[in-house]
C-alpha cells in the first residue's frame, strides 16, 4: 500500500445503523454537529494495485456514536485540519489528531429508513423520523 496524501472530507453529518433486538430493520440515526456547521472526516487517498481510492479514517466512537456503532468517523476539529493536511507530519503526530469527536458538540437524531436506498437522494433523509 502506498499512501499518496492525507485529505479532508467535508460533510454536514453522517449516518450509522442501530441494530435493536427484536426488529428486523436496523434503524438509521444522523449525526451532525450541535452548531450545524459543516465537519471534516480525516482521509487518505491510496494507491493500491493501481487502482487508487479514498478511505475515511475511523477511531473508537465517543458515548454518542457508541449507544449506535462501534467505531465512529475520524473528525478533525476545525483548528487541525491544517495541521492534517500539512505533509510534514508524522505517524506520532497523526494518530494524535485522531481522537474520537467530543459527544457534547454532536447530536444525534433517528431518521426515515428512505436513507437506506442511494436513489432516495431528497431532504426527507436528513429530517427526524416520525
Amino acid at each position: 500500500m502506498k499512501l499518496l496524501r492525507l485529505y479532508l472530507i467535508r460533510v454536514p453529518g453522517f449516518y450509522e445503523w442501530k441494530v435493536i433486538q427484536g426488529q428486523k430493520a436496523k434503524v438509521p440515526y444522523r449525526f451532525t454537529l450541535k452548531s450545524e456547521e459543516p465537519f471534516a472526516f480525516a482521509g487518505i487517498w491510496q494507491d493500491e494495485a493501481d487502482e487508487p481510492h479514498a478511505v475515511i479514517i475511523t477511531t473508537e466512537p465517543n458515548a454518542l456514536v457508541g449507544e449506535v456503532h462501534n467505531r465512529m468517523p475520524a473528525i478533525l476539529k476545525r483548528n487541525a485540519e491544517q495541521e492534517w493536511l500539512n505533509p510534514d507530519l508524522d505517524v506520532g503526530q497523526a494518530l494524535e489528531l485522531l481522537q474520537s469527536y467530543p459527544d457534547k458538540e454532536m447530536r444525534a437524531y433517528a431518521v426515515s429508513t428512505l436513507v437506506n436506498l442511494p436513489r432516495n437522494d431528497s431532504v426527507e433523509v436528513i429530517w427526524p423520523a416520525q
